[in-house]
């Protein structure tokens, strides 16, 4: 495989108030046999991930994430018990574990965490949330942890007085959860959800300057002492603010409603996914390419309640506002104890295919990890069919978080996930390879000169002919989990875009047109001609350099 095999282009386009259309669906085709040329390869001791073992428990975290600027993406995991956090430069698909040298010291009890520009400089900053179960011995001075990245790309945290310190010390019987950020009340700074395990659920308002507001008491999760895992934010209204789903362990999910302020209404049992089992891990993806999010929610496989016990999935058609739960009917009600899970585009055949990864399946042997590739229509309903085996992603660990990544740049996804008593473990794909044919684009959404500097929650859509594809930017997806503020999309045999188009999270749109493909793409705004704007536009990319 190719380290660099991509040209870089650097664009800053004009605004223009044309919309992202659905495309027709065609009539149903259903696609030829899969390639079994596709392989995955575990290469984490290789290329420089390990040999920090994750101590027995629920898991820990990894984030995904381009920390350094330097276009290579780097992985952040957490330390969990016992063990401290590694945090993995990437130098060419290379990895060195920078985390003691970086003043990312003493976080032996680690188990989640997120990367975001806290205060719009261009340089991600670092929440972590620690764990008390289990180990009494790791009680420390904050559940919650903040660390500003300096310019050197060391980090100082700067917890205390932030706002973030409020959140009481979890006791020895709570798991913390998971964190995600995105712009709640449209300013430009990005807020923060933060999960725990039986003690509740966290909103907390940025204000800047580094400092948080908890506003938790003007939310529907005010007092909620319950178990909640991964929140994801997501427009699943099409109104243009971030709603945020919290899969709930347990009891029902929560889809918190945003009325474009901040403030929220609890609009899960409307919309129909206020299923009870026990939700863990989230994926937001347009599986049916029709223009809005479907949902991915893992679960137990009959843990409770015998096959009536699985992991959900949430359709949404574009003409209708609520959710359709159709895990059964696609064949992928079964993961076992499912985890982390990702939508991803594994083959480049331009339809997102699914990978989970387990525990422990109650009541008898180990259930493999999940790779479920979309062999359906370009348009409409997938069609998932297993290949873990075939593809070499059916290992019987223990994994944790899962997340995708091109970690060589050469085209496509790679998958990393976190494992309990072993290594992280990394997982190189051969697809460039084994499918050259197969086209594809990397999409980068940026607004220097704002406090939103990764474009966290816009939309990019791409159109190939009468075919649209969708990816959100996020923060905090999967399980305890993150993957990069990029969209990456397999065009099968496209050789040209007739139209990429970023939607920014303030509803106004940049679009391109007859775009080439095999290439990572950075789009931003339209560069202010003068005034303060341009000051701001200029100092920031200065930061960057």
């Amino acid at each position: 495989m190719s380290v660099f095999g991509f040209i870089v282009c650097a664009c800053t386009l004009s605004l223009a108030p044309t919309g992202a259309n659905v495309a027709s669906r065609p009539a149903h085709s259903k696609a030829g046999p899969i390639d079994r040329s596709l392989r995955l390869t575990d290469v984490g001791a290789s290329i420089g991930i390990g040999p920090a073992r994750h101590q027995p428990g629920m898991g820990t975290g990894m984030n995904a994430a381009d920390y350094d600027n330097d276009g290579d993406i780097d992985l952040f995991v957490a330390g969990g018990f016992g063990d401290a956090c590694q945090l993995y430069q990437n130098e060419g698909g290379v990895f060195t574990d920078v985390a003691l040298d970086s003043g990312l010291t003493d976080l032996s009890s680690a188990r989640s965490a997120l990367w975001f520009d806290a205060d719009g400089d261009n340089l991600l900053d670092l929440a972590i949330l620690h764990d008390q179960f289990q180990d009494a011995g790791a009680l420390g001075p904050r559940t919650l942890a903040l660390y500003q990245q300096q310019s050197d790309h060391s980090f100082v945290e700067v917890t205390i007085g932030s706002g973030l310190d409020t959140i009481p010390l979890l006791n020895t019987q709570t798991h913390a959860g998971a964190i995600a950020a995105g712009d709640l009340n449209g300013d430009e700074l990005l807020d923060l959800v933060v999960t725990t395990w039986d003690q509740g659920v966290w909103v907390f308002r940025n204000d800047g300057s580094m400092q948080f507001t908890d506003i938790t008491g003007d939310s529907p999760l005010d007092g909620v002492e319950s178990t909640f895992w991964q929140p994801v934010m997501f427009d699943q209204d099409g109104d243009d603010d971030l709603d945020v789903f919290i899969a709930h362990d347990f009891f029902a999910n929560f889809m918190l409603d945003n009325d474009g302020t901040g403030s929220f209404i609890d609009a899960a049992s409307d919309l129909g996914v206020d299923s009870a089992f026990n939700e863990m891990g989230v994926a937001v993806g347009d599986c049916d390419n029709d223009g809005d999010f479907d949902l991915y929610v893992s679960n137990l496989y009959g843990s409770q309640g015998g096959d009536q016990e699985h992991n959900v999935f949430f359709t949404k058609s574009n003409t209708d506002a609520g959710y359709t739960e159709d895990a059964v009917a696609l064949g992928v009600e079964n993961g076992g104890w499912g985890w982390g899970t990702v939508f991803l585009d594994f083959d480049n055949d331009g339809r997102l295919d699914l990978a989970e990864v387990n525990a422990i399946e109650f009541g008898g042997a180990d259930v493999p990890w999940k790779l479920w590739m979309n062999r359906g229509p370009m348009v409409g309903t997938p069609e998932y069919i297993a290949r873990e085996a075939e593809i070499g992603f059916d290992s019987d660990d223990y994994g944790s978080a899962l997340v995708h990544a091109d970690i060589d740049r050469d085209g496509d996804l790679d998958l990393a996930t976190t494992v309990i008593n072993r290594p992280v473990r990394v997982f190189e794909s051969n697809t460039t390879v084994a499918r050259p044919f197969n086209h594809w684009l990397v999409v980068r959404p940026r607004m220097p000169g704002t406090m939103n500097t990764r474009a966290i929650g816009a939309v990019v859509t791409i159109k190939t002919g009468n075919v649209s594809r969708m990816r959100l930017i996020s923060a905090g997806t999967s399980f305890m989990a993150q993957v990069p503020a990029e969209a990456h999309f397999g065009l099968g045999n496209a050789t040209s875009i007739d139209e990429v188009i970023v939607r920014w999270p303030n509803g106004t749109q940049t679009v391109l047109n007859d775009v080439d493909t095999r290439q990572v793409l950075d789009v931003t705004p339209a560069v202010p001609r003068s005034g303060s704007g341009l000051v701001e536009y200029l100092r920031s990319k200065l930061r960057s350099k």
